[in-house]
Formats: C-alpha cells, structure tokens, sequence
C-alpha cells in the first residue's frame, strides 16, 4: 500500500545521498573499476527511480503528470564537495581517455527528485487530495528518527 510505497521513497533518497557520498570518497583519480562500480549503482538506482515514479501515479493521481515543478528541483547537497567527479567522455576509442566512466558532479533533477509528499509540498498535496500521504510520511520519518536513535543509543552502550 501507501505506506511501502512511501517507505521505499524514503529508502531511494537514503540511496542518493550515500551513492554520492560513495562518488566523493572516490578522490580525484578513481580507478576503472571503481569507475565502472558506480555507473553500475547510478543504473539500478536509476531504473528503481523509474520504477518508482510509475507507481506513484496509483498514489499521486494524474496530477504528478501535470506539476513541472518536480523537473526543476534538485537535491541540497554541496555539488562543491564532489569536484572529484569528472565528466563524462563518449570517445571510449582513445587509449589516453581516463574519464570514460567518470560521473557527472551533479545528477539531472529528473535522476534526484523522489516524488514524495514532502518534495512536492503539503499545499500542493492537499490540492490534490493526497494530504493523509504527507501525515504518513512524517510518521514513516518519525519511526526512522526513533530507529537511529536507538541504534546509537544500542552503539554506545
């Protein structure tokens, strides 16, 4: 239902965050191998994004169809803090291309944008008639909250 729906957005966000986490302790001369690791995660992260998006019409209505808003947002991230990315090169002929599998410093906002409740905003929710959506969310983040406190609380003990 609503709710594993909701909870696998939260978990595609949580897989953004540490996919470009994992980019930026790649350093400024990652290896091919590691190069190749994570354009293989962008594609399956990319493809569960896809895949998600195609279920929440059965949540969001044909209402996510028409906000555009959604193509414009992106991700609070410091794009600063990735500059060991590089960009990406379509010429994999020359021997001396070292950025072939390099990812670009930031994603497309089509790539970053999970439409939950809480990136489209809670006026525009309850004009679509998804307001009981943002109350589930939250209480989806509460319970995330509460998990990881007691899993620190469990860690320091």
């Amino acid at each position: 239902g609503a709710a594993t729906w909701l909870a696998s957005g939260i978990t595609l966000e949580e897989a953004q965050v540490a996919l470009l986490i994992d980019v930026k302790k790649l350093g400024r001369r990652p290896t091919n191998a590691q190069k190749l690791a994570i354009a293989q995660r962008r594609n399956r992260l990319q493809d569960q994004i896809d895949e998600f998006v195609r279920v929440a019409v059965t949540f969001l209505s044909d209402q996510l169809d028409e906000y555009d808003k959604l193509d414009l947002m992106t991700m609070m991230l410091d794009a600063a803090e990735l500059d060991s990315a590089g960009s990406s090169s379509n010429n994999l002929d020359r021997p001396d291309n070292k950025d072939q599998y390099d990812m670009p410093v930031k994603f497309t906002p089509k790539t970053l944008v999970i439409p939950l409740p809480s990136n489209i905003g809670i006026e525009r929710c309850t004009e679509w008639g998804i307001a009981n959506l943002v109350l589930q969310e939250i209480s989806l983040r509460e319970g995330q909250a509460n998990d990881t406190l007691h899993a620190i609380r469990v860690n320091l003990a």
